[in-house]
């Protein structure tokens, strides 16, 4: 049995409210209650456990529930629990049924809206059916309890609550734009995926590759004086097509050397197809990072947008990939949500002389096809595509290099105004030797110190839920 149902038994049990047995466990009500949602699960060494089952017992026996005295016996529980592994965080049936129980949502309101039973409606919360558009009821649920949340003055008490990661500094309940901002967030909550321990192992991975380094070779690469001697070009004067075994790499590559032998001073690139950093070997990995960063050695700036629509640990080893690109300075990390169809995939990058694109039915992505083409027209339509793409897409990671005391001191100046104490806490405290993780409010900030100083301030939503979980 799960840790949080074991909890929640517990809980349902002493028949007290949330808060009181918070205190009596010395935590926050928000703490306690993620560790009965399942949002946060505690390290089985952790003393968590014991603060959990010294509460939990003293309430029972003032209760007169002596099955539910000892705390040993409530400890041994909940560490059996977290023995048998975690399924961490919820599914949409459950975050949608947290959601509307916090709000007083009802069925009809979600089921009147979109002209169904709310028979259908109150099925989906107990995960007896699986809906067909997931989308659509995320949608009107999230625009509801905006409405909910705004009425009652609790927007603040709920995004936090739910580790939904939307700051309200600056919000506006009568402006259209900053409640369209909060339906978004909630909508991307109720649409997220469940978390497992898998995901948590790839995430510490990521995390002991930056304390070991691994990214140093790269920074050395683009560092060096820019070369005169540029790779020769794959591309035909005008257009190339790229299919059958390979074609995704070649066209990828194709497209960097081609922007570098032209010194493009612009480059950007969005895909939803399969991560280039999950389909190739570390080897090849390597030569498109060697491409990537001879263009900023050359003086070129990247943007990269990635698709949050991607699964966890794909968004995790692209990362890895990315990561090293990103501390140079050259690179700016987008997200955006929605560029994920059910049927289509596609792939974008344009710079000054060239641009590519692909595309392929999802799930056979084999059997698709890239092309280059150094025709203006072509240059021209994909320069202004992209560039609407942008518009729409979010800040993903910011990096603040060690000599950067500025720019870090006003990010620190910016988080003092929405510091939320319970929110703010280091994690894996003295797993590593050089890197230091705290989660704020609504971001997660990496320091690493190495021969060089770099600070991440992580927005990407999955990976903040992740770092949430982390002890």
């Amino acid at each position: 049995m799960a840790f949080a149902t074991v909890l929640d038994g517990f809980c349902v049990t002493l028949k007290c409210s949330n808060s009181e047995i918070a205190k009596r466990c010395g935590m926050s009500s928000s703490t306690l209650s993620r560790y009965r949602n399942g949002r946060r699960i505690p390290s089985i060494d952790s003393g968590a456990i014991e603060e959990l089952a010294r509460g939990i017992a003293g309430l029972a026996r003032e209760r007169g529930i002596m099955d539910m005295s000892s705390q040993e016996e409530i400890s041994q529980a909940l560490k059996a629990s977290l023995s048998q592994g975690q399924p961490l965080g919820m599914g949409f049936a459950a975050r949608l049924d947290s959601l509307m129980q916090l709000l007083g949502i009802r069925n009809m309101e979600i089921a009147k809206a979109l002209r169904l039973d709310s028979s259908y409606i109150s099925r989906i919360r107990h995960g007896e059916r699986t809906p067909s558009d997931k989308g659509s009821i995320a949608e009107t649920a999230a625009q509801i309890a905006t409405m909910r949340c705004m009425e009652l003055d609790v927007l603040d008490e709920v995004l936090d609550l739910f580790d939904i990661g939307e700051s309200t500094e600056g919000l506006n309940v009568e402006d259209t734009d900053s409640a369209s901002r909060v339906v978004r967030a909630i909508k991307s909550w109720l649409l997220g995926s469940k978390i497992t321990d898998a995901d948590v192992e790839a995430l510490l991975e990521l995390f002991g590759d930056i304390d070991q380094g691994y990214y140093e070779w790269v920074l050395r690469r683009a560092a060096q004086p820019p070369t005169a001697t540029m790779c020769a070009s794959l591309l035909d004067p005008t257009m190339q097509f790229y299919r059958g075994d390979g074609f995704m790499w070649k066209a990828e590559l194709g497209f960097l050397e081609h922007a570098l032998e032209c010194g493009a001073h612009s480059v950007i690139i969005s895909s939803d197809m399969p991560a280039l950093e999950t389909v190739l070997p570390d080897a090849a990995i390597e030569e498109y990072q060697e491409a990537v960063a001879d263009l900023v050695r050359n003086g070129c700036h990247i943007t990269i947008i990635q698709s949050l629509d991607r699964d966890l640990r794909e968004s995790i080893r692209a990362m890895w990939m990315w990561i090293p690109l990103y501390m140079t300075g050259n690179v700016a990390p987008l997200y955006l949500s929605g560029m994920t169809s059910q049927l289509l995939c596609h792939t974008n990058s344009v710079c000054e002389c060239c641009a590519m694109a692909s595309e392929a039915v999802r799930g056979n992505e084999e059997d698709g096809q890239y092309f280059i083409s150094t025709r203006p027209e072509d240059i021209s339509y994909y320069q202004k595509k992209m560039n609407y793409i942008k518009e729409k897409a979010s800040i993903m990671l910011e990096v603040y290099h060690g000599d950067d005391e500025e720019g870090m001191a006003k990010f620190e100046r910016d988080e003092a105004f929405r510091l939320d104490r319970d929110a703010l806490r280091e994690v894996c405290a003295d797993r590593y030797k050089n890197l230091k993780i705290v989660r704020h409010a609504d971001c997660v900030v990496l320091s690493v110190k190495r021969a060089e100083e770099f600070h991440f301030v992580i927005r990407h939503p999955k990976l903040r839920y992740v770092v949430s979980h982390l002890q």
